[in-house]
């Protein structure tokens, strides 16, 4: 990822409606695992910087681990001191069996061999433990804003959960999610391919007013309360939360 891109997430994690949205959904599918339940042992695989690891503090201790320095850097202006430099493919610092969720929230798209990635997951995971995945769903929404998080990759349903199941997890629930959104979504990428050919790649993080944010949001609220009870069928992002067999 491009070094400005860390500064623009920095700003925006806490109130741009994508970042805001997902920690409902993210929230919810721990939510819909693990209940009330305090003390969990958690590794935030490709932290960034540092927003999520606050959200997974409300389950229990989290270590951060990212291979950026500027996004360790980051996540110590908020705070936060657990943090491990290391890419998420190769943690052979962190011992085998140890945490009870790994999470990898938009992080396996930007490796080469995501395979890898989830084996190692599957390494420092606990028995019985849990991964907690998110990536960006379809590749007809490829963009300029993929070349500039230096995404290698978008997935399918389908394909997430075979990568999952080959790493030694068993799927709990899969869902898409930015469902509603889609079509707009959809729209604006179509413009952005015709407008951006010629420029210097950009994330798609563009704050709207103040009032269409917060009713992206909502709609984002709407839908993690939504999956707790089904999946749903399309969406700009995949969610998947698998036990480690």
């Amino acid at each position: 990822m491009y070094t400005h891109e860390y500064e623009k997430m920095y700003k925006l994690e806490d109130s741009y409606w994508w970042f805001v949205g997902r920690k409902y959904v993210i929230r919810n599918i721990l939510h819909l695992v693990y209940g009330s339940r305090k003390g969990l042992n958690i590794l935030d695989a490709g932290c960034g910087t540092g927003s999520i690891l606050l959200l997974l503090k409300e389950f229990g201790s989290v270590l951060g681990v990212d291979l950026s320095e500027s996004a360790l850097s980051y996540c110590r202006k908020r705070g936060i001191e657990q943090l491990l430099r290391a890419s998420a493919d190769d943690l052979k610092t962190v011992p085998a069996d140890k945490y009870d969720v790994v999470t990898a929230l938009d992080i396996i798209e930007h490796i080469e061999d995501d395979s890898k990635a989830l084996l190692e997951f599957n390494r420092v995971c606990k028995s019985g433990g849990y991964v907690l995945i998110t990536v960006p769903a379809y590749n007809f929404l490829w963009s300029n804003h993929d070349i500039a998080l230096s995404h290698r990759r978008r997935y399918n349903r389908k394909e997430l959960e075979e990568k999952v199941s080959k790493a030694g997890f068993k799927t709990v629930k899969t869902t898409y999610f930015i469902t509603f959104l889609l079509p707009v979504i959809f729209i604006f990428r179509i413009f952005q391919k015709m407008f951006q050919k010629n420029k210097i790649p950009d994330t798609a993080y563009i704050m709207p007013p103040v009032f269409l944010n917060v009713i992206f949001i909502m709609i984002l609220r709407i839908e993690a309360n939504l999956i707790r009870f089904l999946n749903l069928p399309a969406g700009v992002s995949l969610i998947c939360i698998a036990e480690k067999e």
